[in-house]
């Protein structure tokens, strides 16, 4: 048997026929799971890893840029974990135009009467000879009353100094806080802080399981304390900004799926 030497060119380090750049190329959906030792918590991490090339690079090495989940150390929280990842996603591809990690993690965190799932989210960014940023926050669902509702039924009963003993119409909401900066932004600030603030600016906190009596004084408690979306968001984006004035920006998004109406409400406010 003879044995036949190819030699093939290497066709990535050519230059394109189209040098156009690339904004993005890498992996979606990367999931790993990751225990989290400064809060004692497991988590689930969904991530998508990416490089951008400049107009004369051929390709990414895709098969390479998983290598950067291998990380060296346990993380001791959601950003310290993205910190690595992105950190081996530079070493492995030193020539790309930039780099970034997107993540979101699915937890648990304790709270009266049970636990929350919640997301924390964090994303890692940097171009070519420039310093990284983050984008970090968490999502987690709370609740809303409308006072619309309140205030019409107490306007046709000609009652608008009682106004909030009316019932309303409540919404499961998902909302959703982040804020934006260098890698040390809101260092202080954990997703735990982010879930109560969340909840204290809300007509009140939804839960898995209510219990006779329970469910009646949840509700009753809500519907005392009945607030538009818009003002929600709001006031979490003042606290925060004075909270944190090293952010570059602060962003509140919440989904309102409202029980009467047909589609939901969207409102964002970025401060």
């Amino acid at each position: 048997m003879v044995s036949v030497l190819v030699d093939l060119p290497d066709l990535h380090s050519e230059t394109p026929k189209v040098p156009f750049p690339v904004e993005s190329v890498g992996h979606v959906g990367v999931k790993r799971f990751i225990s989290l030792t400064q809060a004692d918590r497991p988590a689930m991490a969904v991530m998508e890893i990416t490089i951008g090339l400049r107009a004369e690079q051929r390709g990414a090495h895709m098969s390479r840029l998983i290598e950067c989940t291998k990380t060296p150390a346990a993380p001791h929280d959601l950003r310290h974990y993205v910190k690595m990842v992105f950190d081996g996603l530079r070493r492995l591809t030193p020539t790309a135009a930039s780099w970034r990690i997107s993540c979101r993690a699915s937890m648990t965190v304790p709270v009266e009467g049970g636990l929350k799932p919640i997301e924390e989210i964090c994303e890692m960014y940097a171009a070519a000879k420039q310093e990284p940023r983050i984008r970090w926050g968490g999502a987690f669902k709370v609740c809303l009353a409308c006072p619309q509702a309140q205030a019409v039924i107490a306007h046709d009963r000609d009652d608008l100094a009682n106004a909030f003993c009316y019932p309303s119409h409540n919404q499961l909401c998902e909302l959703e806080i982040l804020l934006s900066g260098s890698t040390e932004v809101a260092s202080g600030q954990t997703v735990d802080g982010l879930l109560a603030m969340g909840e204290e600016a809300a007509s009140g906190p939804v839960r898995e399981l209510h219990k006779r009596r329970c469910e009646a004084d949840v509700v009753a408690a809500v519907h005392r304390r009945a607030l538009f979306a818009e003002d929600a968001l709001r006031d979490i984006t003042v606290k925060l900004r004075a909270d944190h004035p090293d952010a570059i920006e602060v962003r509140t998004q919440i989904v309102n799926f409202e029980s009467i109406f047909e589609y939901p409400l969207r409102c964002t406010v970025t401060g």
